[in-house]
C-alpha cells in the first residue's frame, strides 16, 4: 500500500476496484494511487483484474483500460465515466 496516499476511496467504484485489485495482488490492501503492475501485476494477472471487475462491477469494459489507467483511482474515473451496462452499450465504431 502506497503509504503516501492512505486517503479513503471517493466513491463505491473505486473502493470495489481496490478490494478486487488487493485480491488479485494477493496483498492486503492497495490505495487508490497504487499502481497495479508496481505492485506485482503483470498481463496474466490484468486479465483475471478484467475479469473479476467485470464480475464485480456488472460492466464492460476494454482490457486496455488497466494497462492506460493502472490505479483504482484512474480506472475507477474511467470506469464511472464509461460505465453502462454490457447490453445498453453501443457498439463503437473506428473512424480514421
Amino acid at each position: 500500500m502506497n503509504a503516501a496516499d492512505p486517503r479513503p476511496s471517493r466513491s463505491e467504484t473505486e473502493a470495489k476496484v481496490a478490494a478486487v485489485m488487493a485480491q488479485v495482488l494477493e496483498l492486503d490492501s492497495v490505495a487508490a494511487e497504487d499502481n497495479f503492475f508496481e505492485h506485482g501485476g503483470n498481463s496474466l494477472r490484468a486479465m483475471r483484474l478484467w475479469g473479476e471487475l467485470r464480475a464485480v462491477l456488472g460492466v464492460e469494459f476494454a482490457l486496455r483500460q488497466i494497462f492506460e489507467t493502472p490505479t483504482p483511482a484512474g480506472l475507477a474515473a474511467a470506469l464511472d465515466g464509461a460505465a453502462q451496462p454490457a447490453a445498453a452499450r453501443p457498439k463503437l465504431v473506428r473512424r480514421s
